[in-house]
């Protein structure tokens, strides 16, 4: 028997309490020292139930507060109110939480921090977490007692943003118990929202509607459960840069491909197991129901399943590759390494989990009415007391009678069976029911009372029924009451398990994502491969046949065309094959930092400049190559044919040309701010992707500022791919060492235009111009005419060297501009070349030196840097044709 008022329906999902995400809200509180920035960090992920705080130095841009934002998946954040002499680092505060798009808030009336509010907030979290908080938790300058001492230290803001924290969140009102402490996120590869949104990490509203593909996360995300999907997305945001704990992934990942028919049973699993993870929360809190213990229960007996697929997978390892006495080659040492972590990271630590809730199934069992859950009802049952069951028989006996009573009615009535119906509601409560055209002969029984008479049909009673009725009420009243204290009793016992459930969600979470992993690499059109991987120090990346993840997805087999990717920002790797050579040049190098005309290989160059033509693929080859890193560095095989990678602490990305009206910024600005956080906070294990710079302002400041930028982002070896139509910047090879050219293949279609003014110039020249104009009629054409492109192909590969133009006007002619609108721009480019060389003869008979040649002087309007030129160097190039 169940009643109403201790089962438990299917529907009922718990206190609201408990979050099905794992975002955080975070408080922070800055201060200004010695013109440094000292950042205190509080953050609460009601999710998860975890709270931790953290001390920073950052930047007046806070490049450090918007990584920490990102790697905790903030969502809201708190700041105080601003004072006069804090009001504008309060406004780079909002601006870095603006950029994220994070909504902040301001506590209006900040709590003092003094010695009395760290005492109360060391007993709060005391009575929160369960357990005495610990000391680090306050700043190295408060003591265990709460003393406060006089010397400020910058730790202590970090107490005063969980201060802040407290009040806005209202801890007072959670349970005992329900938090525990969570260090900050330990050492990850670091993105800023803006390298997220430009890679399309996450999906936009705007991305959700190309599905699957939309972004990394949609990429990856074939998960079955719930916590496996918040999982991933923990990853993605803190993607790892411990070598050990990537290839151990990338180990696991490995052996899910090779056992497909094993990782589909997994999969199907997965696919049927209960949330955990919310299941833990509610147990930590304290507020679960009998419902959680069924999912529990539930998910412990597929975990029996789980493991028994995971052991048959490590036994037909060892039959294969762990023979006793078999030879040790490269094939049984990796085997025996992928066994270990295998039974390492899966099995046992599940085989743990399973034995420690063997006695949590036994209570289950033992107590829940399993029969029940068919119809979704979860109580106790009634073998489990003998109380319970001696007033479920009297429940049972009170209702037989009322069957009893409502069959003599059906016989006094002469109606079918079917036609009299033993009802229940609020206003009558239990009673008996026929239908309209039944009612006369309800009236006619002179011992029958009637209760109500409506269209519906006429409700009434028997003799003894009430008294039969209320009998029954008070034993439901009875059981109600003892089953209520029954299920406090094994709750108790329940929450006791919340800490081997919480570690139970994380490995099946695991098992989950690293599943999707090898599904993911398995599915692709053209299978992923794993990437070696190499500690930061090495500065190598090598990819071959690298493809963009997101778009390879979208297209058929053979259809993207892959490129290679060859960087080394490492200078012992650069020197360390020839070291006496390195020895030999070192007074060399030491008179000049800049190495003019250094012989560049393309492995031996951290800094890629890409050029060519406009919707040629620059932008979608350096997305790829960030896109690999951060798909290495979480754990999943990569879209390569072969990969090696040094592990990135930063990949920053500046793409687009959009503006910010949320933060107040133009295009030009914004791009600026993105550049200037990349600048700070970039080093030599970082990977910078650099997507047209400097063009939202005048042609010789974008240069300028393109110029400085990347010198300062080469002094510091920083591997760089940078996209360009500044073509200027090519010249950087034959200045810097590690600086390497690359263009966009296209196929260009050329034809003959008549040049402006070309009788003209021609009678100028004189003939000795004349006889060198005929040797060239090859290429200039009849009568002044020019060879010039008219179409442009584009082939989407990347090699070597620099592209001698963007082809524009061809590019606005696939996009089908007006014909006209075309010629016009072909003549004002051909006037716009024609006006540059006569300005360079002008300039160089204004000098008193010998004429130069037409065809010489626009071999020299079309070097780069041509402005930039020191006056010398004309002079030289004059001498030089000369002689």
């Amino acid at each position: 028997m169940k009643s109403t008022s201790t089962v438990e329906s299917g529907d009922v999902d718990g206190d609201s309490f408990v979050e099905t995400t794992d975002s955080s809200i975070v408080a922070v509180v800055a201060k200004s020292i010695s013109n440094s920035i000292h950042v205190g960090l509080a953050f609460a992920k009601p999710g998860k139930s975890i709270l931790g705080v953290c001390t920073f130095t950052d930047s007046s841009a806070f490049v450090t507060l918007q990584q920490y934002l990102y790697a905790l998946d903030a969502c809201e954040g708190v700041l105080l109110p601003p004072t006069k002499s804090t009001a504008q680092m309060h406004e780079s505060m909002a601006k870095a939480f603006r950029g994220a798009n994070i909504p902040q808030s301001i506590q209006k009336h900040p709590e003092p921090h003094s010695q009395d509010r760290i005492l109360k907030l060391h007993r709060d979290l005391a009575r929160l977490f369960g357990v005495a908080p610990p000391p680090s938790i306050f700043g190295s300058n408060i003591s265990s007692s709460g003393t406060i001492k006089k010397q400020f230290d910058p730790s202590s803001l970090q107490t005063h943003a969980l201060i802040v924290l407290w009040k806005n969140m209202g801890f007072d009102s959670f349970p005992d118990g329900s938090f525990s402490y969570s260090p900050p996120p330990a050492q990850h590869l670091s993105l800023l929202p803006s390298d997220c949104g430009a890679l399309r990490v996450f999906p936009t509203a705007s991305s959700r509607e190309h599905g699957s593909s939309s972004s990394l996360y949609s990429l990856l995300d074939k998960t079955k459960t719930k916590m496996g999907q918040r999982l991933l997305r923990e990853w993605l945001h803190q993607p790892s840069i411990d070598l050990e704990v990537i290839n151990a992934r990338h180990d696991l990942v490995e052996l899910f491909l090779e056992f497909s028919s094993e990782r589909e049973s997994l999969r199907e699993l997965m696919r049927s197991l209960p949330d955990i993870g919310v299941v833990a929360r509610k147990l930590r809190a304290r507020i679960a129901k009998l419902k959680d213990n069924v999912l529990l229960y539930q998910c412990c007996l597929k975990m029996s399943s789980i493991l028994r697929v995971l052991k048959g997978i490590r036994e037909q390892i060892m039959s294969k590759y762990c023979v006793e006495g078999s030879q040790e080659d490269e094939l049984t040492q990796k085997y025996k390494r992928i066994l270990h972590i295998l039974n390492k990271e899966l099995v046992e630590p599940l085989e743990t989990s399973k034995k420690q809730m063997n006695n949590f199934e036994a209570l289950v069992e033992k107590t829940m009415d399993l029969q029940a859950l068919a119809s979704h009802e979860y109580a106790i049952k009634p073998e489990f007391s003998s109380e319970l069951k001696s007033l479920d028989v009297e429940i049972e006996r009170c209702k037989n009678i009322l069957e009893d009573l409502r069959k003599k009615a059906v016989s006094k009535l002469g109606l079918t069976d079917a036609r009299v119906k033993l009802e229940e509601n609020a206003t009558h409560g239990k009673h008996l029911k026929v239908t309209r055209k039944d009612t006369a002969a309800v009236k006619r029984v002179g011992t029958f009372v009637v209760l109500e008479t409506r269209t519906t049909g006429c409700r009434f009673v028997v003799p003894k029924f009430r008294s039969v009725c209320d009998r029954l009420d008070d034993l439901v009243s009875q059981y109600s009451t003892k089953q209520g204290d029954l299920v406090d009793t094994v709750m108790k016992i329940a929450f006791t398990y919340d800490g081997v459930s919480e570690r139970m969600c994380a490995h099946l979470s695991v098992i989950d994502v690293l599943t999707s992993f090898a599904q993911v690499s398995a599915s692709s059109s053209t299978p992923y491969v794993r990437p070696s991987m190499l500690p930061m120090k090495a500065g190598r990346v090598q990819l071959k046949g690298v493809r963009h993840a997101l778009l390879d997805a979208q297209m058929e087999q053979g259809e993207y065309i892959p490129n290679d990717l060859n960087m080394c920002s490492n200078s012992e790797n650069i020197h360390g094959e020839d070291r006496k050579k390195e020895e030999e040049e070192e007074e060399e190098e030491e008179e000049h930092d800049k190495g003019i005309d250094a012989e560049n290989d393309s492995s031996l160059s951290f800094f890629h400049i890409i050029t060519g033509p406009n919707c040629g693929g620059k932008t979608c080859y350096i997305k790829s190559i960030g896109l690999c890193v951060i798909m290495a560095q979480v754990g999943c095989f990569v879209p390569c044919d072969e990969a090696s990678i040094s592990i990135r602490d930063r990949v920053l990305c500046r793409a687009g040309a959009s503006d910010s009206l949320a933060l107040g910024m133009s295009t030009f600005m914004l791009e600026m701010s993105e550049m200037a956080s990349i600048l700070t906070c970039s080093d030599q294990g970082s990977l910078v992707l650099v997507d047209e710079l400097g063009r939202g302002t005048s042609t010789t400041d974008g240069f300028a500022l393109a110029w400085a930028i990347s010198e300062a982002l080469i002094k510091k070896k920083v591997m760089v791919l940078f996209a360009t139509h500044i073509y200027e910047l090519t010249e950087m090879s034959h200045v810097w060492k590690g600086v390497k050219n690359f263009h966009v293949a296209s196929h260009i279609e050329y034809g003959y235009i008549t040049r402006p003014h070309a009788h003209k110039a021609k009678e100028e020249e004189g003939c000795e111009e004349e006889e060198e104009e005929e040797e060239e009629e090859g290429e200039e054409g009849k009568e002044g005419s020019k060879k010039v492109p008219t179409s442009v192909i584009r082939l989407f590969k990347i090699r070597e060297g620099a592209a001698s133009a963007s082809y524009g006007i061809q590019v606005a002619e696939i996009a089908n501009f007006p014909t006209h609108v075309v010629s016009d721009a072909k003549r004002r480019l051909e006037v716009l070349r024609q006006s540059e060389e006569a300005n360079m003869l002008e300039y160089a008979e204004q000098k008193g030196k010998r004429r130069l040649s037409q065809d010489k002087a626009r071999a020299y309007a079309s070097l780069p840097l041509k402005k930039a030129l020191d006056i010398a160097l004309i002079g030289s190039i004059v001498q030089e044709s000369d002689e």
